[in-house]
């Protein structure tokens, strides 16, 4: 076994040649070297664990007024969308009833001018006049 000491000046010839032997290293180290890493260790753990609940509240309540106005939002938007869709039907649904009186309009204005067209002929056409193998007066047969 050979044992190292802190502060001894050892070479990493002497190490290797130890353990190509099959000597145990052993490694004392004084407390003076062993008490700050040890302390920093724990530290750093510590560090890792310790929170601030206030710092936590309030990125809590800002997350919250975040979620809040987002929300907000997101529903003011969704309603203005409504509206215009809303708004776009009402216009489909004018010009559609536009669409419709016009046709109808139209449909009107071609049924009366038909009418009047044709309504001019009959009234100049003659009557007919009586066929000469019927009497104009019939006489009344004789009795006996």
């Amino acid at each position: 076994m050979i044992g190292l000491r802190a502060g001894t000046a050892t070479t990493l010839a002497t190490l290797s040649e130890a353990v190509r032997s099959g000597h145990v290293i052993t490694l004392a180290l004084s407390a003076a070297v062993v008490a700050p890493i040890l302390a920093a260790l724990a530290t750093g753990a510590a560090a890792v664990e310790l929170v601030n609940p206030l710092k936590v509240l309030e990125e809590s309540r800002r997350a919250g007024i975040e979620y809040d106005k987002r929300r907000a939002r997101e529903a003011a938007e969704q309603r203005r969308k409504e509206r215009e869709e809303e708004a776009r039907r009402k216009k489909a649904e004018r010009e559609q009833e536009a669409q419709r009186k016009n046709a109808e309009r139209q449909a009107r204005r071609k049924k009366d001018a038909a009418p009047a067209s044709t309504s001019q002929p009959a009234a100049t056409e003659p009557a007919p006049a009586p066929t000469p193998s019927q009497p104009a007066t019939a006489e009344p047969a004789p009795t006996n």
